[in-house]
């Protein structure tokens, strides 16, 4: 948030409570099929970490493209990416401050996707 890179106007503070809070739920993640997560894609919800981070959906910036949202309330997405205009792209996961085993080949596509694609 700070950078402003997946919201520009989060640029030199952290965006808490307008872009995203700590109010994730817990086994709640659910992974959208594309190409970044077509090898490790699944049909049931993985497991998330309560009281974690989730972003607002409705202030994602018009680009970005969401990989996982709340199973619960599809108004909450637990990881997106956005390729920035300037170049290059940015990855945001959460709530992974304590990842189960089942989360570890999601987090690895995403950290190793050459783009936002």
């Amino acid at each position: 948030s700070y950078a402003g890179l997946m919201w520009e106007d989060s640029q030199g503070y952290n965006g808490e409570d307008t872009y995203w809070d700590y109010s994730s739920d817990e086994d709640d993640l659910l992974i959208f099929s594309g190409p970044i997560t077509e090898e490790i894609f699944v049909s049931y919800t993985l497991s998330s970490d309560s009281s974690d981070a989730r972003m607002y959906g409705y202030m994602l910036p018009y680009d970005a493209r969401v990989l996982a949202e709340s199973d619960y309330d599809s108004t909450y997405i637990y990881a997106a990416c956005r390729r920035i205009p300037s170049g290059g792209t940015v990855f945001v996961l959460g709530p992974f401050e304590s990842p189960e085993d089942d989360l570890y080949p999601f987090i690895r596509e995403v950290v190793y996707a050459p783009d936002c694609e």
